[in-house]
Order: C-alpha cells, then structure tokens, then sequence
C-alpha cells in the first residue's frame, strides 16, 4: 500500500473513533465539542474511574 493510502486510512480512523468516543460521552449526557475535548473527557469519565482499563 502507498503512504498517501495509510494515511488516509489514518484519518478515517481518526474520526471514526471521534464518533464512537462522541457518541458514548453523549449518551451518558456528556457535551463534545471536539476531538481534543472528547479525549479529555473520556479519559476521566471512563479510564480515571477505572470504567474502562487503561
């Protein structure tokens, strides 16, 4: 595969994972309003409070 492929595989990776992280902050009535936000929050609603293991 060339580099343009994996890096563009890299970013819908990227942002598939925005989503599915946004998507469970949202449904346990957590505001998003960025990526950077969203891997805040999600590291201490879910990996702080030992929900999920690091």
């Amino acid at each position: 595969m060339e580099k343009s492929s994996w890096s563009g595989a890299a970013g819908r990776l990227y942002y598939a994972l925005f989503h599915a992280v946004s998507a469970l902050l949202i449904h346990d009535k957590h505001s998003v309003n960025s990526p950077k936000g969203s891997n805040i929050l999600f590291s201490n609603y879910y990996i702080r409070t030992g929900l999920l293991p690091r």
